[in-house]
Protein backbone atom coordinates (compact mmCIF):
# COMPACT_ATOMS: atom_id res chain seq x y z
CA UNK A 1 0.00 0.00 0.00
CA UNK A 2 1.67 3.56 -0.87
CA UNK A 3 1.59 6.56 1.71
CA UNK A 4 -0.91 8.13 -0.97
CA UNK A 5 -3.55 5.27 0.00
CA UNK A 6 -7.46 6.86 0.40
CA UNK A 7 -8.66 5.41 3.90
CA UNK A 8 -12.06 4.85 4.52
CA UNK A 9 -13.99 6.76 7.01
CA UNK A 10 -15.07 4.59 10.08
CA UNK A 11 -18.40 5.13 12.00
CA UNK A 12 -18.20 3.34 15.77
CA UNK A 13 -21.72 3.28 17.68
CA UNK A 14 -21.74 2.50 21.53
CA UNK A 15 -24.95 2.08 22.83
CA UNK A 16 -25.75 2.40 26.83
CA UNK A 17 -28.00 1.98 29.85
CA UNK A 18 -26.53 2.67 33.33
CA UNK A 19 -23.05 1.69 32.41
CA UNK A 20 -20.99 4.75 33.90
CA UNK A 21 -18.67 2.52 35.43
CA UNK A 22 -17.65 1.15 32.46
CA UNK A 23 -18.71 3.52 29.99
CA UNK A 24 -15.59 6.06 30.07
CA UNK A 25 -13.19 3.61 29.38
CA UNK A 26 -14.81 2.60 26.31
CA UNK A 27 -15.19 5.96 25.24
CA UNK A 28 -11.72 7.28 26.26
CA UNK A 29 -10.70 3.63 24.16
CA UNK A 30 -12.67 5.17 21.21
CA UNK A 31 -11.07 8.97 21.17
CA UNK A 32 -7.94 7.53 21.60
CA UNK A 33 -7.60 6.22 18.18
CA UNK A 34 -6.29 9.55 16.78
CA UNK A 35 -7.76 8.03 13.71
CA UNK A 36 -8.36 11.44 11.44
CA UNK A 37 -11.77 10.03 9.69
CA UNK A 38 -13.61 8.28 12.75
CA UNK A 39 -17.02 9.39 13.38
CA UNK A 40 -18.32 8.63 16.93
CA UNK A 41 -21.84 7.67 18.17
CA UNK A 42 -23.12 7.40 21.39
CA UNK A 43 -26.86 5.94 21.93
CA UNK A 44 -27.67 5.99 25.77
CA UNK A 45 -30.86 4.57 26.44
CA UNK A 46 -32.21 7.05 29.08
CA UNK A 47 -29.59 6.15 31.97
CA UNK A 48 -30.05 7.59 35.77
CA UNK A 49 -26.23 6.57 37.17
CA UNK A 50 -24.38 9.77 35.63
CA UNK A 51 -23.94 8.49 32.24
CA UNK A 52 -25.44 11.36 30.69
CA UNK A 53 -23.20 13.63 32.63
CA UNK A 54 -20.16 11.90 31.18
CA UNK A 55 -20.90 11.54 27.51
CA UNK A 56 -21.70 15.63 27.62
CA UNK A 57 -17.98 15.36 28.88
CA UNK A 58 -17.04 14.26 25.50
CA UNK A 59 -19.80 15.50 23.48
CA UNK A 60 -17.44 17.98 21.15
CA UNK A 61 -15.57 14.65 20.02
CA UNK A 62 -19.07 12.85 19.16
CA UNK A 63 -20.72 13.09 15.78
CA UNK A 64 -24.09 12.55 17.42
CA UNK A 65 -25.28 11.53 21.20
CA UNK A 66 -28.76 11.08 22.41
CA UNK A 67 -30.55 9.41 25.50
CA UNK A 68 -33.89 8.61 25.81
CA UNK A 69 -35.45 5.16 26.21
CA UNK A 70 -35.34 2.46 23.46
CA UNK A 71 -36.72 -1.18 22.83
CA UNK A 72 -33.39 -2.61 23.33
CA UNK A 73 -29.92 -2.93 22.08
CA UNK A 74 -30.56 -3.73 18.33
CA UNK A 75 -33.19 -0.39 18.29
CA UNK A 76 -30.68 1.84 20.27
CA UNK A 77 -27.61 0.61 17.70
CA UNK A 78 -30.25 1.37 14.50
CA UNK A 79 -30.94 4.73 15.95
CA UNK A 80 -26.80 5.11 15.66
CA UNK A 81 -26.61 3.22 12.87
CA UNK A 82 -29.07 5.90 11.19
CA UNK A 83 -27.15 8.72 11.96
CA UNK A 84 -23.88 7.11 10.38
CA UNK A 85 -21.95 8.54 7.22
CA UNK A 86 -18.46 6.04 7.31
CA UNK A 87 -17.84 3.39 4.52
CA UNK A 88 -17.21 0.99 7.10
CA UNK A 89 -19.06 0.49 10.05
CA UNK A 90 -18.74 -1.29 13.66
CA UNK A 91 -19.97 -0.87 17.48
CA UNK A 92 -18.44 -1.41 20.62
CA UNK A 93 -20.80 -2.08 23.50
CA UNK A 94 -20.12 0.05 26.64
CA UNK A 95 -18.34 -2.29 28.69
CA UNK A 96 -15.25 -2.93 25.83
CA UNK A 97 -12.54 -1.53 24.14
CA UNK A 98 -10.84 -1.17 21.39
CA UNK A 99 -7.01 -1.63 21.54
CA UNK A 100 -4.68 1.13 20.73
CA UNK A 101 -3.88 1.51 16.57
CA UNK A 102 -6.87 -0.77 15.97
CA UNK A 103 -8.90 1.37 13.17
CA UNK A 104 -5.59 1.91 11.78
CA UNK A 105 -5.43 -2.11 11.01
CA UNK A 106 -9.09 -1.62 10.02
CA UNK A 107 -8.90 0.88 7.66
CA UNK A 108 -5.42 -0.04 5.96
CA UNK A 109 -7.01 -3.83 5.62
CA UNK A 110 -10.08 -2.45 4.08
CA UNK A 111 -8.30 -0.13 1.56
CA UNK A 112 -6.83 -3.65 0.22
CA UNK A 113 -9.37 -4.59 0.62
CA UNK A 114 -12.51 -2.51 -0.50
CA UNK A 115 -16.19 -4.09 -0.21
CA UNK A 116 -14.26 -6.82 2.30
CA UNK A 117 -15.90 -7.47 6.58
CA UNK A 118 -12.74 -7.30 8.45
CA UNK A 119 -12.71 -9.58 11.44
CA UNK A 120 -9.81 -9.13 14.03
CA UNK A 121 -8.87 -11.07 17.20
CA UNK A 122 -10.42 -10.03 20.57
CA UNK A 123 -9.26 -11.04 24.28
CA UNK A 124 -12.02 -11.72 26.75
CA UNK A 125 -11.49 -10.53 30.41
CA UNK A 126 -12.62 -10.90 33.61
CA UNK A 127 -13.57 -8.65 36.24
CA UNK A 128 -13.16 -11.27 39.05
CA UNK A 129 -9.79 -11.93 37.88
CA UNK A 130 -9.67 -14.82 35.78
CA UNK A 131 -7.27 -15.32 33.03
CA UNK A 132 -7.55 -14.06 29.93
CA UNK A 133 -8.57 -15.39 26.71
CA UNK A 134 -8.30 -15.02 22.85
CA UNK A 135 -11.00 -15.61 20.83
CA UNK A 136 -9.79 -15.66 17.18
CA UNK A 137 -12.21 -14.99 14.44
CA UNK A 138 -12.52 -18.29 12.24
CA UNK A 139 -14.85 -19.67 9.40
CA UNK A 140 -17.31 -16.78 9.12
CA UNK A 141 -19.16 -18.14 5.95
CA UNK A 142 -22.95 -18.43 5.79
CA UNK A 143 -22.84 -22.42 5.95
CA UNK A 144 -20.70 -22.76 8.98
CA UNK A 145 -22.68 -19.87 10.57
CA UNK A 146 -26.27 -21.42 10.60
CA UNK A 147 -25.09 -24.92 11.51
CA UNK A 148 -24.05 -23.75 14.90
CA UNK A 149 -23.93 -27.62 16.33
CA UNK A 150 -20.81 -28.07 13.94
CA UNK A 151 -18.86 -25.36 15.82
CA UNK A 152 -16.59 -24.69 12.84
CA UNK A 153 -17.54 -21.15 13.15
CA UNK A 154 -16.20 -18.28 15.82
CA UNK A 155 -17.53 -15.12 15.99
CA UNK A 156 -17.00 -12.08 18.11
CA UNK A 157 -18.44 -8.96 17.30
CA UNK A 158 -16.24 -6.10 18.77
CA UNK A 159 -13.57 -7.35 16.39
CA UNK A 160 -15.87 -6.75 13.23
CA UNK A 161 -15.84 -4.03 10.60
CA UNK A 162 -18.73 -3.94 7.78
CA UNK A 163 -19.33 -1.90 4.75
CA UNK A 164 -22.14 0.57 5.15
CA UNK A 165 -23.71 -0.54 1.81
CA UNK A 166 -23.51 -4.18 2.51
CA UNK A 167 -25.39 -3.45 5.66
CA UNK A 168 -27.98 -2.08 4.52
CA UNK A 169 -28.08 -4.00 1.60
CA UNK A 170 -28.81 -6.62 4.31
CA UNK A 171 -31.38 -5.09 6.36
CA UNK A 172 -29.29 -3.83 9.06
CA UNK A 173 -30.16 -5.03 13.03
CA UNK A 174 -33.66 -7.38 13.86
CA UNK A 175 -34.97 -5.12 16.31
CA UNK A 176 -36.74 -8.56 17.72
CA UNK A 177 -33.70 -10.07 19.02
CA UNK A 178 -32.49 -9.48 22.22
CA UNK A 179 -29.06 -11.15 22.43
CA UNK A 180 -27.94 -12.28 18.79
CA UNK A 181 -28.63 -9.67 16.59
CA UNK A 182 -24.71 -9.61 15.90
CA UNK A 183 -24.65 -13.60 14.65
CA UNK A 184 -27.99 -12.81 12.74
CA UNK A 185 -26.63 -9.77 10.67
CA UNK A 186 -23.13 -11.91 10.22
CA UNK A 187 -25.40 -14.89 8.78
CA UNK A 188 -26.93 -12.21 5.77
CA UNK A 189 -23.56 -10.04 5.77
CA UNK A 190 -21.13 -12.86 4.80
CA UNK A 191 -23.47 -14.16 1.50
CA UNK A 192 -22.47 -10.39 0.42
CA UNK A 193 -18.92 -9.84 1.34
CA UNK A 194 -15.51 -11.94 1.46
CA UNK A 195 -13.78 -11.74 5.22
CA UNK A 196 -10.61 -10.85 6.06
CA UNK A 197 -9.16 -11.65 8.95
CA UNK A 198 -6.54 -9.48 10.55
CA UNK A 199 -4.92 -12.08 12.65
CA UNK A 200 -4.19 -9.20 15.00
CA UNK A 201 -6.06 -8.57 18.39
CA UNK A 202 -8.05 -5.04 18.03
CA UNK A 203 -10.92 -5.35 20.76
CA UNK A 204 -11.38 -6.21 24.09
CA UNK A 205 -14.60 -7.55 25.34
CA UNK A 206 -15.13 -7.68 29.43
CA UNK A 207 -17.15 -10.11 31.21
CA UNK A 208 -18.54 -9.01 34.50
CA UNK A 209 -21.48 -10.13 36.96
CA UNK A 210 -23.67 -8.20 35.05
CA UNK A 211 -23.07 -8.49 31.30
CA UNK A 212 -25.72 -10.02 28.89
CA UNK A 213 -22.94 -12.99 27.55
CA UNK A 214 -23.16 -14.01 31.18
CA UNK A 215 -25.76 -13.15 33.32
CA UNK A 216 -28.37 -14.33 30.52
CA UNK A 217 -26.27 -17.02 28.35
CA UNK A 218 -28.39 -19.80 28.37
CA UNK A 219 -31.56 -17.12 26.63
CA UNK A 220 -28.81 -16.07 24.30
CA UNK A 221 -27.96 -19.83 23.79
CA UNK A 222 -31.61 -20.33 22.98
CA UNK A 223 -31.76 -17.46 20.76
CA UNK A 224 -29.20 -18.70 19.01
CA UNK A 225 -30.74 -21.99 17.66
CA UNK A 226 -33.68 -20.06 16.76
CA UNK A 227 -32.07 -17.90 14.74
CA UNK A 228 -30.28 -20.55 12.80
CA UNK A 229 -33.49 -22.00 11.85
CA UNK A 230 -34.32 -18.59 10.03
CA UNK A 231 -31.85 -19.65 7.06
CA UNK A 232 -32.14 -23.53 6.53
CA UNK A 233 -34.31 -23.23 3.80
CA UNK A 234 -31.46 -21.47 2.17
CA UNK A 235 -28.86 -23.90 2.94
CA UNK A 236 -27.31 -26.13 -0.25
CA UNK A 237 -25.62 -29.04 1.92
CA UNK A 238 -28.27 -29.58 4.46
CA UNK A 239 -32.17 -29.95 4.57
CA UNK A 240 -34.33 -28.28 6.90
CA UNK A 241 -35.28 -31.52 8.21
CA UNK A 242 -32.07 -33.01 8.82
CA UNK A 243 -31.00 -29.31 10.34
CA UNK A 244 -33.84 -30.13 12.52
CA UNK A 245 -32.50 -33.96 13.36
CA UNK A 246 -28.71 -31.98 14.02
CA UNK A 247 -29.95 -29.29 16.28
CA UNK A 248 -32.00 -31.66 18.35
CA UNK A 249 -29.19 -34.03 19.10
CA UNK A 250 -27.23 -30.33 19.42
CA UNK A 251 -29.71 -29.58 22.33
CA UNK A 252 -29.81 -32.89 24.09
CA UNK A 253 -25.89 -32.81 24.33
CA UNK A 254 -25.48 -29.05 25.72
CA UNK A 255 -28.57 -29.80 28.22
CA UNK A 256 -26.80 -33.22 29.50
CA UNK A 257 -23.49 -31.33 29.61
CA UNK A 258 -25.40 -28.46 31.90
CA UNK A 259 -26.41 -31.36 34.25
CA UNK A 260 -23.17 -32.88 34.35
CA UNK A 261 -21.63 -29.45 35.35
CA UNK A 262 -24.31 -29.16 37.91
CA UNK A 263 -26.18 -26.18 36.06
CA UNK A 264 -29.94 -27.28 37.06
CA UNK A 265 -30.68 -23.88 36.07
CA UNK A 266 -29.46 -24.39 32.57
CA UNK A 267 -30.70 -27.70 32.27
CA UNK A 268 -34.02 -27.18 32.86
CA UNK A 269 -34.57 -24.22 30.01
CA UNK A 270 -32.79 -26.17 27.37
CA UNK A 271 -34.28 -29.52 28.28
CA UNK A 272 -37.73 -26.91 27.41
CA UNK A 273 -36.28 -26.10 24.48
CA UNK A 274 -35.41 -29.87 23.10
CA UNK A 275 -38.72 -31.02 23.80
CA UNK A 276 -40.91 -27.98 21.91
CA UNK A 277 -38.30 -28.99 19.21
CA UNK A 278 -39.04 -32.88 18.94
CA UNK A 279 -42.90 -31.33 18.86
CA UNK A 280 -42.36 -29.16 16.29
CA UNK A 281 -43.36 -26.12 18.09
CA UNK A 282 -40.18 -24.30 17.75
CA UNK A 283 -40.21 -21.59 14.84
CA UNK A 284 -37.64 -19.44 13.59
CA UNK A 285 -38.26 -16.03 15.45
CA UNK A 286 -40.20 -12.90 13.30
CA UNK A 287 -38.04 -10.63 12.10
CA UNK A 288 -38.66 -6.73 12.05
CA UNK A 289 -36.39 -4.64 9.82
CA UNK A 290 -35.28 -6.97 7.34
CA UNK A 291 -35.27 -6.72 3.95
CA UNK A 292 -37.94 -8.63 2.15
CA UNK A 293 -38.57 -8.65 -1.41
CA UNK A 294 -41.81 -5.96 -2.25
CA UNK A 295 -41.34 -4.53 1.17
CA UNK A 296 -39.40 -1.06 -0.12
CA UNK A 297 -36.73 0.35 1.58
CA UNK A 298 -35.83 -0.46 5.08
CA UNK A 299 -35.41 2.44 7.81
CA UNK A 300 -31.81 2.31 7.77
CA UNK A 301 -31.75 3.22 3.73
CA UNK A 302 -34.19 6.30 4.21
Amino acid sequence: MTQTTRLPSISVITCSLNQCFFLEQTVRSVLSQGYGQLEYIIVDGGSTDGSVDLIRKYQNSLKWWVSEPDRGQSDALMKGFGRASGELLGWLCSDDLLVPGALELVARAYAENPGAIIAGDVVMFYDDGRPERLLRQRNLTFEAMVKIWEDSSFHSQPGVFFPAQAFRRAGGLDLNLRYCMDHDLMNRLVRICPVVYLKSVIARARVHSACKTGAERVKMFIESTRVSRRYWGELQSASPRSCAWRMNRYLAWVAAGQLCYGQPRAFFPILRELARSLMGRVAAPNSEHIHRPGAGVCGVCK
